[in-house]
């Protein structure tokens, strides 16, 4: 075995020792900071549980009108949807109708440019509102649910959130 051999597996050796060193002195810090971010995390969960349950509290109680917010939040649903839809079929469209050749792809050509950026925005648009469609189809699907079986959604709110819960209804 030659010296660069030696001289590798002692470089290592410092290496790894100088890692492992650095890896016990961070620990802490990076046990601190995932430990913040769960209690964040579950502060922003809770706070969303508290705001679905007040809106299905509402509306069982008739302090809301169940048939408009449900209509209002169908038409959310839909709206996004479409509008998605619309924004990536139009992208698809612009593409097909858009001329490639190898002797005429240049940035130069403002035609080009034109249709790529257009495409582009149409497709950041529509992932966007697919997002927003696949949130609201999400509430209202939990708020239907809620509202079909209104003890049951209390009964797994309360166990979930007991502290909560008992705010929530007064105790």
């Amino acid at each position: 075995m030659d010296e660069t051999f030696w001289i590798g597996l002692a470089a290592g050796a410092v290496l790894s020792f100088a890692a492992s060193i650095a890896a016990n002195l961070t620990q802490p810090n990076i046990a601190a900071y995932l430990d913040k971010r769960k209690l964040v995390s579950r502060e922003k969960r809770k706070g969303r549980a508290l705001l679905l349950h007040h809106t299905i509290t509402e509306i069982q109680q008739g302090k809301r009108d169940r048939y408009l917010y449900m209509m209002q939040l169908n038409g959310l649903v839909i709206f996004f949807g479409v509008i998605a839809l619309v924004s990536l079929l139009n992208a698809i469209a612009i593409l097909a109708l858009t001329e490639v050749s190898p002797d005429r792809m240049s940035w130069d050509d403002p035609n080009l440019r034109t249709r790529l950026i257009s495409v582009i925005m149409l497709v950041f648009f529509g992932l966007v509102d697919a997002y927003l469609f696949r949130r609201n189809t999400e509430r209202y699907r939990s708020i239907a649910s809620a509202l079909e079986d209104y003890d049951k959604y209390l009964v797994e709110f309360n166990q979930q959130w007991p502290s909560e819960a008992n705010k929530a209804n007064g105790l």
